[in-house]
């Protein structure tokens, strides 16, 4: 009988589940299903959307996680610490250089222009005594293959050097042979042997008659040099005094470093 007054219909079943979700929440099995449907949608409470809610450009990002609790920071750049060099105005050679180690150095090819300013960044350079023989020998030992001299008056360690570097590359005269060799036959007869072998490409009689003219003082294009008398020993290994007190260049062939 209907009198103009208004009851709430009874809900249905279903009605009631859903209702509580509009509200308080009151069991957890309630609270886990309506989480489900509130971030996954109603039409599929177990599957989630080919999108959901929290998926970025950058990945799969949970709404719940915060990142900064839990992707690590990187470990922080190391800081180098610069270091101030000296005060280079007056000098001829430009910005200072931290100074090499020896085995930077050496070897030092004798056929070429020495660099001294690059030299001296580790070796010093020594003042050799006047009426003093310098004596350049092979690395290996054994005999020395010539000396220098550094004459009436003492020398520096990069001057002697300077002239080592001169005879290598010049014409050999007959002067430096014999004096260098201080008239050791066993020894001339080694660098005649050397110059031969080094023209063996040519014909050999032409090379043993250019060297029977270059023993009789002639001027030779194609004679002997200096490098001879090292007999392909070109490398400087370094300049040192043995406990004799004897100045000892070692000097060694080419060979990959």
């Amino acid at each position: 009988m209907i009198d103009g007054s208004h009851e709430d219909v009874p809900l249905s079943l279903p009605e009631a589940k859903t209702r509580p979700w509009r509200g308080q929440l009151h069991s957890s099995s309630d609270s886990s299903a309506a989480r489900r449907i509130i971030m996954y949608g109603q039409n599929h409470p177990t599957q989630p959307p080919s999108s959901p809610p929290w998926a970025t450009n950058v990945g799969y990002l949970p709404a719940q996680v915060h990142p900064q609790s839990t992707i690590p920071k990187p470990p922080p750049t190391p800081f180098l610490h610069s270091v101030p060099l000296p005060n280079d105005n007056g000098l001829p050679y430009g910005s200072v250089v931290a100074p090499l180690p020896p085995r930077d150095i050496f070897p030092i090819d004798l056929t070429s222009a020495i660099d001294f300013h690059h030299l001296s960044r580790s070796v010093e350079d020594y003042v050799v005594p006047a009426q003093t023989p310098i004596y350049i020998r092979p690395t290996t030992g054994g005999p020395y293959f010539f000396q220098l001299n550094t004459g009436p008056s003492a020398r520096r360690v990069f001057s002697v050097l300077h002239d080592l570097q001169t005879l290598v590359g010049a014409p050999l005269s007959l002067h430096d042979f014999r004096t260098g060799l201080s008239l050791k036959l066993s020894a001339q007869r080694a660098v005649r042997q050397y110059f031969v072998d080094r023209n063996r490409s040519g014909m050999h009689r032409e090379a043993a008659r250019v060297w029977r003219s270059f023993l009789k003082g002639r001027d030779l294009v194609n004679g002997p040099v200096g490098a001879d008398l090292l007999r392909g020993h070109i490398f400087m290994w370094g300049f040192t005094q043995d406990n004799e007190g004897n100045w000892i260049i070692h000097v060694d062939l080419p060979r990959r470093l």
